[in-house]
C-alpha cells in the first residue's frame, strides 16, 4: 500500500543551501546597455530641436550656431503655429505665447525666463508677417529671437 503522502526523497543534496537568495544584475545591466545603444542606431537621431515640416522651406547659412531649447514659432505660407498648435491671429498667438511663458515657470521653477524664442519661417515669408510674430514676441518679453535655419558647410578655400 502507498502512502498517501507520496513517495519518500531516498537522497539530498550535498551542498548547502543557501541562506538567502541573491539576484546578479550585472547581466541584466549590461543586456539594457546593449539595447538602448542598439536602438539609438538605428533610430538616425540628428539631435534636432525642431520637427521637420515639408510645406516649410528654410534659409541656408554657411554660419551659425546650434539652438537652445525654447518656444517654437512656425510660419509658414498657410499658418503660424506655436508650439505646434495653430493660432488664429496676432492676439491669439500673443495669447498663446503669453501660456508658453507662464508654464515655464511652472514646468522649470528654479530657472530664470530667459525671454528666448524660436522663429522656423519659410524662405518666402514676407517681412510684414514676420514683423508680426516678432511684435507678439515683444509684447510678452521674448527679447531674444533665434531664427532656425539649415547650415551648408563653408565653401573650400580658392573656390
Amino acid at each position: 500500500m502507498r502512502s498517501p503522502s507520496g513517495p519518500k526523497r531516498l537522497w539530498r543534496s550535498r551542498l548547502p543551501r543557501p541562506l538567502s537568495l541573491t539576484l546578479n544584475l550585472l547581466p541584466l545591466t549590461v543586456v539594457q546597455l546593449a539595447l538602448v545603444c542598439f536602438l539609438l542606431n538605428i533610430s538616425s537621431a540628428t539631435g534636432e530641436t525642431c520637427p521637420p515640416r515639408r510645406d516649410i522651406r528654410l534659409p541656408t547659412t554657411v554660419n551659425g550656431e546650434e539652438l537652445l531649447r525654447a518656444p517654437l514659432v512656425e510660419i509658414s505660407p498657410t499658418d503660424i503655429r506655436v508650439d505646434g498648435l495653430v493660432v488664429a491671429g496676432d492676439a491669439d498667438l500673443a495669447d498663446r505665447l503669453l501660456v508658453v511663458k507662464n508654464n515655464q515657470h511652472l514646468l522649470h521653477p528654479g530657472e530664470a525666463f530667459d525671454g528666448r524664442v524660436l522663429v522656423w519661417a519659410d524662405r518666402e515669408t514676407t517681412w510684414r508677417r514676420l514683423r508680426e510674430v516678432l511684435a507678439a514676441a515683444e509684447k510678452h518679453d521674448y527679447r531674444s529671437i533665434d531664427f532656425v535655419v539649415v547650415k551648408d558647410p563653408p565653401l573650400p578655400v580658392g573656390y
